[in-house]
């Protein structure tokens, strides 16, 4: 009796393995039969017709392979008339890679997902009528309205992973009655985890160096066209950070736009650190600034570290052409603000804040019809606290013409303090000072002409009359 109890547990073993074995194969078997019936012909005519009546275009597939085991490919795909339908599509290669043992019942993964040379295409037929435009609120949204809704994470029972992500944009194509665009050869590539809480990203865009272009087209004169630089980085970090890194080079007017940006977005903080943004206008001319804003789910506040602005009215003339500003310019102009603080973005914060900034100008030329600012040079000062606003100059310098006056190299003085809610206001109600000294080597009109004048005025009162003496 002894030995009868190995013996009954061994075969109790081979019952237990027996019944897997037979269960392995029942599901063999039944996969098996499902993948008989669901063939790769099949599976292709039921999602061209489930996805063609879904979205009301038709769907074409030209090949279709899938397997349980490691994927689906998919080829020549062609959503929508590319000529006539309001969205189209195109796609050389659709690829979703995976290896199944890597899988499990909280955890999908992607290793490879593939897009190569998309085309997407968007047409907007001319309308027939004007649209009624349709009743909005009249009352507009206040600044300390302005929040920033919070982005959710999420955490899910199943994580879905995509490793490998390329997606090759070959062409991007809109067609418009206002304007025309196409823009060829743009990259994706990166990695993406969601479900645990903030989306695990890593993304890079980029231009493919060998066919990147850009071409648009408007009714009006603005038109870009050319090869554009484009490199954008989207990562997320710990404690639900995300980092975002730009460079976008367009051409235009034969000259460039671009734009540089570094920031972080803290999300448990409701918090922007710009780090810089850089954005350019020509080779000369450019917007710096660096900034961070706090409180955004709540009340909005912003540091400005620094902010810098640069103008080259030269390289500027072409980007005026096209809009059709009727002047003529050239020279240079700059604006340093200094660093500042504003609390908040109500009425009574904005009052409050302190800003000092200084405007230089250099060869400051700018002609428009009759009149002719012949030259611009010197520096302004500007201190603005608590809704009053002091402006000063030492050292202005300017001529101006026009056919029935000539100033030449008038050198000024300036002067002034004032109340800005009362330039704003339809009732000022505060005052103003206003002090200007010049000298004037030479002024001429149609038949005189004067040398060496010199002047001083004085104005002080109510902002109501300076401000009615401005209007006229």
């Amino acid at each position: 009796m002894a030995e009868s109890s190995p013996k009954r547990s061994t075969s109790g073993l081979r019952r237990v393995w027996i019944a897997l074995f037979s269960v392995g194969m029942i599901l063999v078997f039944v996969l098996a039969g499902i993948r008989f019936y669901l063939s790769d012909a099949r599976l292709k005519t039921m999602i061209e017709s489930q996805v063609s009546q879904a979205i009301g275009s038709p769907l074409s597939i030209g090949e279709f392979e899938f397997s349980f085991l490691d994927g689906l490919q998919l080829h020549s795909i062609q959503l929508g008339d590319k000529s006539t339908a309001p969205l189209a599509a195109e796609v050389k290669t659709l690829s979703i890679q995976w290896e199944w043992q890597n899988q499990s019942w909280t955890h999908i993964q992607i290793r490879e997902f593939t897009i190569q040379g998309l085309a997407l295409y968007k047409n907007q037929p001319t309308p027939s009528k004007p649209k009624t435009p349709k009743e909005t609120d009249a009352s507009p949204q206040s600044l300390q309205d302005i929040v920033l809704p919070k982005i959710p994470t999420q955490h899910w029972p199943l994580l879905v992973e995509l490793q490998n992500i390329q997606i090759e944009l070959k062409k991007l194509q809109i067609n418009t009655p206002d304007y025309n665009a196409e823009l060829d050869g743009l990259m994706l590539e990166g990695s993406l985890l969601l479900g645990d809480g903030l989306a695990k990203t890593k993304l890079n865009i980029s231009t493919i160096t060998q066919y990147t272009q850009i071409a648009l087209k408007g009714a009006s004169k603005l038109s870009l066209e050319g090869a554009p630089k484009v490199q954008i980085n989207l990562t997320t970090a710990e404690n639900e950070n995300i980092l975002f890194s730009g460079q976008l080079n367009l051409p235009m007017a034969e000259q460039s736009i671009s734009l540089e940006s570094d920031l972080a977005l803290d999300l448990s903080q409701g918090l922007i650190d710009i780090k810089h943004i850089n954005l350019g206008l020509g080779e000369n001319s450019h917007l710096k600034t660096q900034l961070q804003a706090k409180k955004l789910y709540t009340a909005p506040a912003l540091e400005i570290k620094s902010l810098g602005l640069q103008l080259d009215f030269h390289s500027l003339q072409p980007f005026m052409d096209i809009f059709e500003v009727p002047m003529q310019s050239s020279g240079k102009a700059s604006a340093q603000i200094q660093p500042a603080t504003i609390p908040s973005l109500n009425k009574e914060a904005l009052k409050s804040l302190i800003l000092d900034a200084e405007i230089q100008t250099e060869k400051l030329q700018v002609y428009s019809g009759i009149h002719r600012l012949e030259s611009l040079d010197g520096s302004v000062i500007l201190h603005y606290e608590k809704d009053s606003l002091q402006v000063s100059s030492q050292d202005l310098i300017f001529s101006f013409s026009n056919p029935q006056i000539r100033l030449e190299s008038a050198h000024l003085k300036l002067k002034a303090d004032t109340v800005l809610s009362d330039w704003i206001s339809p009732q000022p109600l505060g005052k103003s000072q206003l002090e200007l000294q010049a000298r004037i080597p030479k002024t001429s009109a149609a038949q005189a002409s004067i040398s060496k004048i010199q002047a001083q005025l004085e104005l002080s009162g109510p902002t109501s009359i300076l401000k009615n003496l401005s209007a006229t």
